[in-house]
């Protein structure tokens, strides 16, 4: 299996959540958890305006973050904080993501 982490994701994880995050492994447990349906640490929120879902994500106790996952749901392409804006396809305004 190839790693679910695209470099953008990489970079995101370290920016936003901080380098001592293995981005890795956060990514393969966000792919695991949509594939078995855990919603406590990854829960649908919407679709982006290219059509791949969104999910909200806990990540312990560094809070609430949104993970841009491919519409094949195998790789995390990008981390968002919440406040962040995601355009959706066919609407004119784009979605606030909540914390």
């Amino acid at each position: 299996m190839s790693i679910p982490a695209t470099c953008h994701f990489r970079e995101r994880v370290a920016a936003r959540i901080g380098a001592d995050i293995c981005a890795n492994r956060l990514a393969e447990e966000i792919v695991q958890a949509i594939a078995q349906g855990n919603e406590d640490l990854a829960r649908f929120a919407c679709r982006s305006h290219t059509g791949a879902p969104v999910y909200r994500i806990a990540v312990g106790d560094r809070g609430t973050f949104y993970a841009v996952v491919s519409p094949e749901k195998d790789r995390v392409v990008t981390l968002l904080e919440p406040g962040g804006l995601i355009g959706r396809g066919g609407k004119r305004k784009p979605k606030r993501l909540r914390g």
